[in-house]
């Protein structure tokens, strides 16, 4: 992928009183590989108080986005609205950062941002998603309806998947031109979110040329490929295609999909060597007769996973090396054997590993790896230093231009030479950028959170006789006072963060430090920019001081051809939290289509809760929260009525539609007896909390798992990430105003407490407190989602979706046996060849005689919970806000006849 690295150089200032706000998408992803790097120098400041990061203001927003564009007079014409699925003619303008097209409508000011459109092209498109004061054209698989005229600087893509790869999509634009939109992506990012203004004789000269790369195919040592039961066709080619041509496939995922692989024979970013296994493999992995399936990743079936492609050097030949990675879903290498010794006959392979990943997840990180052929590793060169690369240590995926940004922050260090010098290398991983230093300078400290990298760093360290390098394990987003205070002063810092940037803590740290210089290396040139505002300009408001003058910015092209930033993730627990708008629905035209008209093409996870007053079989609903990936949907049934709510059905109801929901049972009993919708397909995180629960050999029963999300979310995310989060929220009236997420839990959770009023949701409009509540409800639910389907096994994946229908119904009293609710989910096949028996589960309504129910509670509820531990079933009593006179038990059949009989025993 595309990489810039930018170098700065900085020197003590006085500190600087401009306020400054400015935006930040707080995220917490891994990110190693890099599309646009950035480079420090700093001195030191004194104690400051904790601060917290703002977002880009609208108007700052839009400021940015027309300086994007080669029109500097850009005016918005306020009375031009384009709707969704409307057809228009546009012409692109430049680049925004990731690679999208700045595209406006003729005749007016409105801004369409479009996917693979590229500067000066016309085209036709259509609007799919339409925000404040502009929209994206449609992405997805038809990303442009027609192109009028080619755009500037058109050429030849080689590559035959240009047009449909998630990777490459800047191929047919010259290397010259990509080059000069990268730059000026830099640039603008930080002239308006760093506010480092050219204009400025401080800043005159700041900005250096983009370093381009030497070589722009054949550059990446690292390709992973995925195994597929069914090819992806682009929608122009299905005509072409044969239907055999479509089964089976191994290759790249389709754009915007994880579950679609686009059959590829050849790939132009990999060496020859590598594109040869592949076709080696291509050859022959179909072969009935050796008896191999690809990972089918709804069904969870199937052998083979991933195969990853690995280029090193020999050390002492200079020749190429190969490694070969295949990730399978179980422990069976013997069936690699043929695919092994075909492979093996390519000179050029050194080592075939087998990788063995048993979870349902899409990680090619495996829990077993066995060494087929040849060696567990090959070996590289960089800057003059050998490191062992291994089927998943990290290691910079563009080899010979990562040579040349570890020589730019070499030469930004401005070494003495005399090795005194201290040097502290932050998000060291494996520790590449402090060992090309170490044999120049006293001491390296590294700090990497992730302890594998830790591990590769030393090991690295041992490898290349480095006797003065340090690397400690440590998390840098959670530092306390203490942090570093053993270490001795460091001269040099060198900061390498992940995409989100650095945290606030760490930032505060670095100030009271008082380095002599700083090298910041960043992929991710918007963060880096707001990281330099503060280090170089503090925040005046929050009583912090910037005293840092930044001299040299030096944007750096990892990846040609690819506009976005490459994210090589190599640890399979991190979370990501991005700032999501929140849009308050009173039209059903106002929500996804996807979601509105599910489809098998469509598959989705969706967060959904509701508020209402009394929210049962007798009480109303007022709100249906929708948490997606990238938006919270509130849905006003107050404005919308009951066609708003009827226009959401065919997706509460619709398989395709996995509905993760916390505690369904009262939403249900709302939505059937209001509305009539059969709400299916959930994941109820109160049940699945209970297997996780069981699967760990703990004690609790379905009705105690109350505290999933703190269990699950809080397992896994750092707290300041989260409480740091941005929030844009969209109000009726059109205004977008921020949300700051800074407040402890305690006053999130205090929301709920101090909302007594049973009116609550009734009132219009819908304040922020509101909204707050409200989104709050659903925001981590779809997250919740896939780290609940790592941690359960297959079959308790089937008993949760069994429970979760068995859940959807138990409050929804049907006369005709539920009859015409979608049907529940039957035992899998193969989990039969696992298990002899698998008993099914079933929910039964128990009536109970007038008077009779004191009996079945018990004192206290002594009485049901004591049934509760005799039979391991879900008893449930719906009292007053329901069917006063019935208990309903969900279970596996024998536990549920069970718990009837003690039930009729104490009715006795």
């Amino acid at each position: 992928m595309a990489a810039a690295a930018a170098t700065f150089g900085i020197r003590s200032v006085p500190s600087n009183i401009w306020l400054h706000k400015f935006g930040a998408r707080t995220a917490a992803a891994s990110i190693r590989s890099r599309s646009f790097t950035t480079l420090a120098s700093l001195s030191p400041v004194e104690d400051t108080e904790d601060i917290q990061l703002n977002v880009i203001p609208k108007e700052d927003a839009r400021e940015l986005v027309s300086n994007t564009s080669n029109n500097n007079n850009y005016k918005s014409n306020k009375s031009y609205y384009p709707k969704r699925g409307q057809t228009l003619e546009l012409v692109c303008e430049s680049l925004a950062f990731k690679g999208k097209g700045v595209c406006k409508v003729a005749d007016s000011g409105f801004v369409l941002m479009c996917d693979r459109a590229l500067p000066g092209e016309r085209f036709i498109g259509r609007v799919t998603r339409k925000k404040d004061n502009y929209a994206e054209v449609s992405g997805g698989q038809v990303k442009k309806l027609k192109t009028i005229t080619p755009h500037s600087d058109y050429v030849e893509a080689p590559c035959e998947y240009a047009s449909h790869c998630g990777g490459c999509k800047t191929q047919s634009l010259s290397y010259e031109a990509q080059l000069k939109a990268k730059e000026q992506q830099v640039r603008d990012l930080v002239v308006h979110v760093g506010k480092f203004s050219e204009q400025e004789p401080e800043h005159a000269g700041v900005m250096k040329p983009i370093v381009p790369c030497d070589i722009q195919f054949h550059y990446r040592n690292k390709m992973e490929f995925s195994f597929g039961p069914k090819g992806w066709v682009p929608a122009e080619q299905l005509q072409e295609k044969s239907t055999d041509e479509c089964v089976y496939a191994l290759g790249l995922h389709a754009p915007g999909f994880f579950d679609k692989v686009l059959n590829v024979n050849k790939c132009l970013l990999q060496s020859d060597s590598a594109n040869e296994v592949l076709a080696t493999v291509q050859e022959c992995w179909r072969d009935p007769e050796l008896g191999l399936s690809p990972w089918n990743v709804h069904s969870h079936t199937g052998f083979l996973k991933h195969l990853m492609l690995r280029s090193g050097r020999n050390i002492e030949t200079g020749l190429p090396e190969l490694m070969v990675n295949f990730v399978t879903s179980s422990d069976n290498p013997e069936c690699l054997r043929p695919l092994v010794e075909k492979i093996a006959t390519i000179p050029e392979v050194v080592s075939i590993v087998n990788n063995v990943n048993t979870s349902i997840g899409n990680t090619s990180v495996g829990e077993k790896e066995y060494t087929l052929y040849g060696k567990s590793t090959i070996t590289e060169i960089l800057r003059g230093l050998t490191f062992q690369i291994s089927a998943n240590s990290f290691f910079q995926t563009n080899t010979r231009q990562a040579d040349v940004l570890y020589k730019l922050i070499e030469d930004c260090a401005f070494l003495k030479g005399d090795g005194s010098e201290i040097v502290l290398d932050l998000f060291c991983g494996t520790g590449t950028i402090g060992l090309t230093l170490a044999k120049r300078v006293k001491h390296v400290y590294g700090f990497e959170v992730v302890a594998q990298a830790v591990s590769d760093a030393r090991q690295n360290a041992t490898l290349n006789f480095i006797n003065n390098a340090t690397f400690i394990e440590g998390d840098l987003n959670k530092i306390d006072s203490t942090f570093a205070s053993n270490l001795p002063k460091p001269d040099i810092v060198i900061t390498d963060p992940n995409r989100p940037g650095m945290h606030i803590k760490l930032i505060k740290f670095l100030l009271r430090l008082r380095a002599s210089r700083i090298i910041y290396v960043s992929c991710n040139p918007a963060t880096c920019a707001r990281d330099l505002n503060y280090l170089c300009y503090g925040v005046p408001e929050q009583n912090i001081e910037g005293r840092y003058r930044l001299s040299s910015l030096q944007p750096v092209d990892m990846f040609p051809h690819t506009p976005h930033i490459e994210c090589g993730r190599h640890v399979d627990h991190e979370v990501v939290l991005k700032p999501v708008p929140i849009y308050i629905i009173s039209h059903e035209s106002q929500l996804p289509a996807t979601f509105l008209y599910p489809s098998p093409k469509n598959e989705m996870v969706v967060g959904l809760d509701c508020e209402g007053v009394d929210l049962c079989r007798y009480g109303t609903l007022y709100i249906v929260q929708l948490a997606f990936p990238d938006a919270i949907y509130l849905v006003d049934a107050i404005r919308g009525g009951r066609k708003l709510i009827n226009a959401c059905k065919p997706a509460l109801e619709s398989v395709y539609v996995t509905k993760v929901i916390h505690d369904c049972k009262r939403d249900s009993e709302a939505l059937f007896y209001q509305f009539g919708i059969k709400l299916h397909n959930v994941m109820d995180t109160q049940v699945s909390f209970w297997y996780i629960i069981r699967g760990e050999k703990r004690s609790l029963f379905p009705s105690e798992g109350g505290w999933i999300l703190f269990y699950l979310f809080l397992s896994s995310v750092d707290m300041p990430t989260m409480w740091n989060m941005h929030i844009w929220i969209s109000f009726p009236d059109n205004s977008l105003k921020p949300y700051r997420r800074n407040e402890h839990f305690e006053k999130v959770l205090g929301w709920f407490s101090k909302t007594l009023d049973p009116q609550f949701w009734t009132y219009r409009p819908l304040s922020e407190l509101m909204v707050r509540a409200a989104a709050d409800d659903v925001r981590f639910l779809p997250y919740v989602f896939h780290r609940m389907m790592e941690k359960l096994s297959e079959e308790s994946l089937w008993r949760l979706a069994v429970r979760g229908s068995l859940c959807c119904r138990c409050f929804c009293i049907s006369d005709n046996e539920y009859a015409d609710w979608p049907a529940i989910p039957s035992i899998p096949e193969f989990l039969n060849v696992e298990r002899e028996t698998l008993e099914d589960e079933i929910l039964s309504i128990l009536d109970v005689p007038p008077g009779k129910m004191g009996c079945v509670i018990g004192r206290k509820g002594s009485s049901i919970l004591s049934i509760k531990e005799s039979c391991k079933a879900e008893i449930l009593i719906s009292g007053s806000k329901g069917a006063p006179d019935k208990v309903f038990i969900i279970g596996p059949l024998k536990q549920v006849r069970k718990a009837e009989a003690m039930l009729r025993g104490r009715m006795l």
